[in-house]
């Protein structure tokens, strides 16, 4: 065996050693936060293992064409359930509500094309995230939607609705241990009610911000539980990917089911994609609501896309 030969397949073994190793480390995230972050990356993980095959299989180094396999079988076996079809109920009677979610990106200068997209989008409800820096910038929303409510809180929250604002407050405000990554509206849609929440969670690449993120679904968990029952829309950045145990601990904690499912993978961070991309931007929704369809938007100046969610409110 020639020296460049061997070398190929050590280099390869242990690609296929690192990337196993990698997808099995992701599984660990409620051990330590930082196994967590290795979760992010199943895609990626699965396009490089497929590489590392068609690599490895026709040179016969089957060890490590191997390790490939069994990490692509395992991340496809993660990230296949969020492709399949759900089944189709009837919708019911009540109001078909479209919102958006979106965090503009506090540095965002592009403020007439964000304008503008939200606008060719048509929606009812407008959840913003990190407009801290850009509220002036935002005032013309205001000619489409005549009721909003904002908060600095966290690089800033706002909430443009085309139905009555009854009520707005931060979740966990005036608490030591928190940061409030989480503010919530009590909508009136033509005589419904429909609960609000606009979410911002850290990115993960600290303890401490681990910390902040599972206190802060400790007081989402409170919250939803107080308002049991009632029509719930949850939408905005977690900053964590759906095969993420953070993003699963919110989920569990909650009750709350995402909106989008069998409708693919939304790569909504950074722009840049397919492969660079993550599902970080997310719409949640409880029973009393009936989801019609989920989908990403435009690039609007922002390094996230927005999210989109068409729903029906039904009559009570």
């Amino acid at each position: 065996m020639s020296f460049v030969k061997s070398s190929i397949r050590l280099l390869s073994l242990l690609a296929a050693c690192v990337l196993l190793a990698v997808t099995v480390i992701g599984f660990l995230g409620a051990w330590y936060w930082l196994f967590d972050l290795a979760s992010h990356f199943r895609y990626q993980y699965v396009v490089l293992a497929a590489l590392g095959m068609v690599v490895t299989v026709p040179m016969g180094h089957r060890k490590a064409a191997v390790l490939f396999l069994a990490t692509l079988l395992v991340n496809c076996g993660v990230i296949l359930p969020l492709l399949l079809p759900v089944e189709q109920v009837a919708p019911p009677q009540g109001r078909t509500v479209t919102a958006l979610s979106f965090n503009i990106f506090l540095n965002n200068t592009q403020t007439d094309t964000l304008i503008d997209g939200i606008r060719a989008q048509k929606p009812d409800l407008v959840l913003l995230q990190e407009t801290k820096r850009r509220l002036p910038q935002l005032e013309p929303l205001d000619a489409l939607f005549p009721y909003s409510r904002s908060s600095s809180n966290h690089l800033g929250f706002s909430i443009f609705s085309t139905f009555p604002i009854v009520d707005f407050h931060v979740l966990g405000e005036g608490k030591s241990s928190n940061m409030p990554m989480v503010v919530r509206a009590d909508l009136d849609v033509e005589g419904r009610r429909l609960q609000v929440l606009n979410i911002h969670m850290p990115v993960l690449y600290a303890e401490h911000y681990s910390r902040h993120f599972l206190n802060q679904v400790e007081v989402l968990a409170e919250s939803v539980t107080a308002m049991a029952g009632e029509p719930i829309l949850l939408m905005g950045d977690l900053n964590a990917t759906p095969w993420s145990w953070h993003y699963r601990e919110m989920r569990n904690r909650t009750g709350l089911e995402p909106c989008h499912r069998g409708e693919g993978l939304f790569w909504t961070w950074p722009t840049i994609k397919p492969y660079f991309a993550l599902p970080i931007d997310h719409c949640f929704h409880s029973s009393k609501l009936h989801v019609l369809k989920t989908w990403i938007g435009p690039e609007l100046g922002s390094d996230h896309l927005p999210v989109l969610v068409r729903f029906i409110l039904p009559d009570e």
